[in-house]
């Protein structure tokens, strides 16, 4: 009988805590995406900062962000997938309540371009793992990269 007892309590514990998740999970969440400079040149070193706030009471367990560019612009210490001409950059957090976290990125600006990156997904989920959801936030940031520059004393020969 007590066993009963205790798988109908923790049943009770698990919807409770699927419902709670699932109604304020992505509430109050927000995520932000900017370049260190809006122009760059081919080559060139540079940071992209990315910061994510919790804008309620109740903690978030666990988010993920992925962030979608060009595969040529490329990240540092960063766990990146290439599909196509796409990169996604994939970051994770664990906020508390009220709580914002900034990230910064070092990026190479490998090719010459005018890249845009227009969204982000942001996936986040429960302690027990049972309920994730994502949502499409959107970043709008452009970064214009100019061709490379070029030592002009390097390039003619003095007689």
């Amino acid at each position: 009988m007590e066993i009963v007892i205790v798988a109908f309590l923790l049943l009770i514990f698990f919807m409770i805590e699927i419902v709670f998740f699932k109604l304020i999970l992505k509430r109050g969440l927000h995520y932000s995406l900017t370049f260190s400079k809006f122009e760059a040149f081919e080559g060139e070193d540079m940071f992209v900062d990315e910061e994510i706030y919790n804008k309620k009471p109740f903690p978030v367990p666990w988010v993920k962000a992925d962030i979608h560019s060009s595969k040529w612009l490329e990240f540092a210490g960063a766990s990146s997938s290439i599909i196509d001409e796409r990169r996604f950059v994939t970051s994770g957090f664990m906020l508390r309540s009220f709580q914002r976290t900034k990230r910064r990125w070092y990026m190479k600006c490998t090719k010459r371009g005018v890249y845009d990156v227009d969204n982000a997904t942001v996936t986040c989920g429960d302690i027990l793992g049972l309920i994730t959801d994502s949502m499409a936030v959107p970043v709008n940031t452009r970064l214009i990269v100019y061709p490379g520059m070029i030592d002009i004393d390097e390039m003619f020969f003095s007689t």
